[in-house]
């Protein structure tokens, strides 16, 4: 115990095991107190577990503490989803996320992801690694076989940084089935589109989704990074249950997601995929208007856009400009190499679907970038972009 101890204060307990709840409640078991930490279902509890484990890993590997000093942190730390447990607190703080209302995602339980690439992939994973059984479907079987590498790449190197424990990413994998069979999404809860940045596949997509999932209120979410949701939803006959809900790339390491409901949602449809994205997966959430670009690409496309058309131009070679805005700007990326991590298919994508919006010039993709996309220079994902990947 602290040798100066609070008066009478010896059980603590923390309501929500997001960042914020998962870190007070290490720093406490850190200081020899027992805490309880209450979450709102399984699948909370265990992803909140998880946060507290890969905290003190990484505290672990930096040489902020013992091995004993970890076990014994984690021996005082209980999470549970029994509200009870609190009643014997001496101190009890709530850390629930800011207008996530604390409740467990409204039957929100089975998981399905379409299209199983970088995004789909990496959605996919921090799905399961929150406790949740997720089906992704696939084109076929050479896709499958390439999203189930991914994940499993993903979760491999994870593990390598101490981010998770071998027993954490064999449970990811047991909860993540990679399939060519669409009709496996009909008893899901919540669907995710995560196809490439194209309308008509999306289009289709939501389409065949909305002829496959029989529960008539589930969540059809699209992960478009550009194109209006409203779209998107009237290929369905259920647009009240469709939502945009952004992730970003890498999926497990970056914390945002933009929620982006349409002029059709269903208020408590924002409200179940706020619980779900905050709650359940720890995420912060942002909201957006149902337009071209949202908030974080209508700030972003510009700048790499521009940073495009700088290189056209013969202003600066690809290392200076990249250089320039790591060095000067202290970003942790150039913005052709942010391009290139991207996508440059996706990034041309997104800027004309921004430029068909709001025909904007400073939107229209330069020659260089539709050049490069129509060589197949795509970026990491290909070996070579702006840069050259071995």
């Amino acid at each position: 115990m602290p040798a100066a101890e609070p008066d009478g204060v010896h059980l603590i307990g923390v309501v929500g095991c997001g960042q914020m709840g998962a870190g007070i409640a290490e720093v406490c078991a850190r200081a020899g107190f027992e805490v309880v930490v209450a979450e709102t279902g399984p699948a909370t509890a265990a992803a909140g577990r998880a946060r507290v484990e890969a905290s003190l890993a990484r505290a672990l590997d930096r040489g902020k503490i013992t091995d004993r000093e970890r076990d014994n942190a984690l021996d005082l730390i209980s999470v549970t989803t029994d509200f009870d447990r609190l009643s014997d607190r001496d101190l009890v703080i709530e850390a629930v996320a800011d207008g996530v209302p604390a409740a467990e995602p409204d039957g929100v339980h089975l998981i399905g992801v379409v299209g199983c690439g970088q995004m789909g992939a990496g959605i996919a994973e921090v799905c399961a690694r929150a406790g949740f059984e997720v089906v992704v479907a696939e084109t076929g079987p050479a896709t499958a076989a390439a999203g189930r590498a991914r994940v499993e790449a993903s979760l491999a190197r994870a593990l390598d940084r101490g981010k998770i424990t071998d027993r954490e990413r064999d449970n990811a994998l047991d909860l993540i089935s990679v399939t060519t069979d669409f009709d496996r999404l009909s008893d899901r809860d919540l669907v995710i589109e995560a196809v490439a940045e194209h309308e008509a596949a999306k289009l289709a997509v939501f389409a065949r989704l909305d002829a496959t999932v029989r529960r008539r209120d589930a969540i059809l979410a699209t992960n478009t990074s550009s194109i209006p949701v409203i779209r998107l939803a009237t290929a369905t006959s259920r647009p009240e249950h469709v939502i945009g809900m952004h992730f970003f790339n890498p999926v497990p390491v970056l914390s945002l997601v933009e929620l982006v409901p349409s002029l059709a949602t269903d208020p408590e449809t924002e409200v179940r995929a706020t619980r779900f994205v905050a709650g359940a997966l720890g995420k912060e959430v942002i909201r957006a208007r149902d337009r071209a670009g949202f908030i974080v690409n209508a700030l972003l496309i510009p700048y790499l856009l521009s940073a495009t058309r700088m290189l056209e131009s013969g202003m600066a070679s690809v290392q200076d400009i990249d250089r320039g805005m790591v060095l000067g700007c202290a970003y942790p990326l150039g913005p052709l190499a942010l391009a290139d991590l991207i996508g440059l298919d996706t990034v041309k994508a997104i800027a004309e679907s921004m430029y068909t919006e709001f025909k904007d010039p400073q939107y229209s993709p330069p020659p260089l970038l539709a050049r490069m996309v129509e060589a197949g220079h795509l970026g990491r994902k290909t070996g070579r972009g702006f840069h050259s990947y071995g």
